[in-house]
């Protein structure tokens, strides 16, 4: 008696690897770019209010009156910025600027928050290096916090929007 081969499959060897391939490429092109907004208005803001803060205390923040806040802040944001595009690792992650609802958005910022994306935002001491900064996500809600410098920033934020760390459930 001869054994009867069953039909081969029209998905089988190299046609599976390149349907599997294709599927996992469409996957990952849904969710494969991450988008920063640096909330300008927060960081300015809080700037402001701790200069005013200093002054009102008699202790005195020497940049509040010589550069002002929200020169300081838009200087340590293009640092960021900055460090992002020089950061291979950052590839795939886009970065908008918001600068509250006085100030006519781009039209890359309008689209960016409509979509899901990070709220980034740092809580701006003059004059100090290192900033303290915090994230949360528009749809998961994940929040992150942490604080550095423009490079060790914008390496932890990156990290974190491109999903490369830990997964937070919560």
């Amino acid at each position: 008696m001869t054994e009867q081969k069953e039909p081969r499959s029209a998905f089988t060897g190299a046609a599976q690897v390149i349907a599997v391939a294709a599927l996992l490429a469409a996957c990952g092109a849904a969710t494969s770019e991450s988008v920063i907004v640096l909330d300008d208005w927060w960081s300015v803001d809080f700037a402001k209010a701790t200069c005013r803060d200093a002054n009102f205390n008699g202790s005195w923040i020497t940049s509040c009156a010589s550069a002002g806040p929200l020169r300081e802040v838009g200087s340590f944001e293009d640092e960021i910025t900055t460090q992002f595009a020089a950061h291979t690792a950052c590839a795939g992650v886009s970065i908008v600027r918001y600068e509250g609802p006085l100030v006519a958005s781009s039209k890359a910022t309008t689209e960016a928050i409509s979509k899901p994306h990070w709220s980034f935002s740092m809580n701006f001491i003059p004059g100090a290096r290192r900033q303290e900064w915090s994230m949360i996500h528009s749809v998961s809600y994940v929040f992150t916090k942490g604080e550095g410098d423009p490079r060790e920033v914008a390496r932890d934020v990156c990290s974190i929007a491109k999903g490369q760390g830990a997964r937070i459930l919560n």
